[in-house]
């Protein structure tokens, strides 16, 4: 340990000499660990946060499918939503949830419009998400003739209520009907999107009998223990094939198709972008290695008669090769707090612009320490691979053809082939991302400039709540 702090000394000290090279390697490095970096909190924060409830991955959404009508999924109305509660045996529970506009307005306060859900009584107890204060709602609660409650969102509880304490208790208007504040959900909380306030959807299946009618919910439930995915599809085809014996005029042709909150928000079709994206910052990263495993070539064929003395007095290969690695680590170490600064960066800069398109709660983009963790780990790997390309020269040199040799050059440590291979590999590696990147302007241009059938010009939507 002592030796390898010995070296670090020395490699500070050496590239303190040539601070331009030095430069341009930790501006290499911290571009490179930058990048990947801000990539990694995107693809972390939307896939693998989880939604904010333990055991998120054992919580599945549940859809109606009809694949004679070209349907691959569709919402799930009260009966079937009811059924389906009885019969199935893989889940825990399953509850229910829709969204929509919800008025609120108080004896004392403003009247205001916030994004709701309309819940089935028992979707706390199912994601296992208690409220920070009061209760969730009780069984029975969205029976048909049960009074109003309802449960208030954290930042409508901080901005509206000013955070008051004593709220559980007292009545507000939701929609037009008085109900009962019960409890405030805990901050992290905003299920299924980006709610603010949730009551609960009442069974309304006495005035509406017929079978396929509104309301339609968006069902999930919690697996039990041991439970896959595979036989949770099994089980509940069987509950829709039941079904559809039971009830042709409505389920006939009606299959079930299971997914989890991620791929419903995201869907299919963006993982291979993100793989894309993700892909071309570690070409980046390579480059980058490239560059510096070149930069500490010709350093180290500037020291190939203290490689040589060294080993000619018995250091073994690995210490004769190890202040290469050490000026790999320092400048992977300075290149990695670069790269922390661009990573903040390019993280704030990525949730801004992503605030106002719909974003789920639960997608938190942010460098912290699993992003950290992640950024110490790729400095490690990029110090071993720009430290290792001048580490193999070094120990491939001849010893005895440099101490024979008179001149304090490089006679005997020319260019290598591993040199002339990592140019190659740099060429290439940028040649793809340019295409990549020019095939990519070009899909984005085509997409701003698609011609529509019909006039646009003088053309608006809106939405009336």
């Amino acid at each position: 340990m002592d030796a390898f702090l010995k070296d670090i000394k020395l490699g500070l000290r050496a590239l303190a000499k040539k601070p331009a090279s030095s430069a341009i390697a930790v501006v290499a490095f911290g571009m490179g660990i930058g990048l990947c970096a801000t990539m990694f909190s995107m693809i972390y924060g939307v896939y693998y946060r989880g939604i904010g409830v333990p055991e998120a991955d054992r919580l599945l959404l549940i859809y109606r499918t009809n694949p004679s009508e070209n349907i691959d999924r569709m919402g799930v109305d009260q009966h079937d939503y009811y059924d389906w509660r009885e019969q199935q045996q893989a889940f825990e529970a399953i509850a229910g949830f829709s969204s929509g506009t919800i008025n609120v307005s108080g004896p004392y306060d403003e009247p205001a419009r916030y994004d709701g859900a309309f819940v089935t009584a028992n979707l706390f107890e199912v994601l296992q998400k208690p409220p920070l204060l009061g209760t969730g709602f009780r069984e029975g609660d969205d029976a048909p003739d049960a009074p109003m409650t309802a449960l208030i969102g954290y930042y409508v509880w901080v901005n509206r209520y000013d955070s008051d304490p004593h709220i559980i208790g007292k009545l507000l208007r939701v929609n037009g009907e008085q109900a009962t504040k019960i409890g405030v959900v805990q901050e992290d909380f905003r299920f299924p999107q980006n709610e603010e306030i949730w009551i609960p959807r009442r069974d309304v299946r006495g005035d509406n009998p017929e079978r396929g009618t509104g309301p339609f919910l968006n069902v999930f439930g919690r697996l039990k223990d041991g439970m896959s995915y595979e036989q949770a599809t099994v089980d509940m085809s069987l509950v829709a094939q039941n079904l559809a014996l039971r009830y042709p005029e409505s389920n006939e042709g009606v299959g079930v198709y299971l997914t989890d909150f991620i791929e419903q928000s995201i869907g299919r079709e963006a993982i291979p972008v993100f793989i894309a994206m993700q892909v071309a910052t570690i070409f980046v990263l390579l480059i980058a290695c490239a560059n510096v495993a070149n930069l500490l070539l010709a350093r180290a064929a500037l020291r190939t008669k203290e490689a040589a003395v060294r080993s000619a007095l018995g250091a073994s290969k690995w210490r004769v090769a190890l202040p290469l690695f050490s000026e790999a680590a320092v400048l992977a170490v300075a290149g990695a707090v670069l790269g922390i600064v661009i990573a903040f960066v390019g993280v704030e800069w990525i949730d801004r612009a992503t605030v106002g398109v719909g974003r789920p709660y639960f997608m938190v983009m942010a460098v912290d320490l699993p992003i950290l963790g992640f950024i110490l780990a790729v400095t490690a790997l990029t110090a071993v691979a720009a430290g290792a390309a001048p580490a193999i020269q070094t120990a491939r040199t001849d010893v005895n053809s440099i101490l024979k040799d008179e001149n304090r050059g490089s006679s005997s440590f020319r260019a290598s082939k591993l040199s002339k291979v990592l140019i190659v590999g740099e060429v290439a590696m940028s040649c793809a991302l340019l295409v990549g990147a020019g095939l990519m302007a070009k899909s984005i241009i085509k997409l701003n400039n698609h011609e529509f059938q019909f006039d646009t010009e003088r053309i608006f939507s809106s939405r009336v709540g």
